[in-house]
């Protein structure tokens, strides 16, 4: 268990017992529990010797919408690529060093993006943020639908970055 609750599931094409590891994806949003899950990302890529690929996910169907008009996705894209880069070296405890990595930018909504990307990943791990009890879910629709249609093992991180890094051993 990672954290205070985690959910880890195998699904869609599994890979082989011999296959080494050598992405683990993870989805960005700039919230907590994203930031939460790129640690624990991370901290995964360095233990089993992979690179990670952080996955950002831009759907601009949304501004046109809401009326924002056009927008100038290589600015949006370079401007996502900036963050999710600081965010990443953010997220190593001092002096550790960083693991290989990529930021891709996805175009169109999250879940979508990011069960296309695990096809070519070996771990999945993305953010929950929780509602509380009040709304009835579990799971966000983004985690849900990962767990469900993920192409690779998936990880669902619950709890802020601290309990994160105190549930690894």
């Amino acid at each position: 268990m990672i954290g205070p609750r985690s959910a880890s599931r195998r699904s869609g094409g599994q890979r082989g017992p011999a296959a080494p590891w050598g992405v683990v994806l993870v989805g960005l949003d700039g919230t907590p529990e994203s930031r939460a899950a790129l640690e624990y990302a991370v901290t995964e890529a360095i233990r089993r010797a992979a690179r990670v690929r952080v996955a950002v996910a831009f759907d601009n169907s949304v501004d046109l919408v809401l009326g924002h008009g056009p927008v100038l996705s290589s600015e949006i894209d370079e401007e996502l690529r900036r963050r999710a880069r600081r965010q990443v070296e953010e997220a190593l405890p001092e002096g550790t060093p960083l693991p290989e990595h990529e930021v891709v930018v996805y175009s169109g909504p999250a879940a979508s993006a990011l069960i296309a990307a695990s096809g070519r990943a070996d771990l999945l791990v993305v953010g929950h943020r929780r509602r509380g009890p009040a709304d009835g879910t579990t799971m966000g629709s983004v985690a849900a639908q990962c767990v469900d249609y993920a192409h690779c093992p998936v990880t669902v991180i619950t709890g802020p970055a601290a309990d994160v890094h105190a549930g690894i051993c």
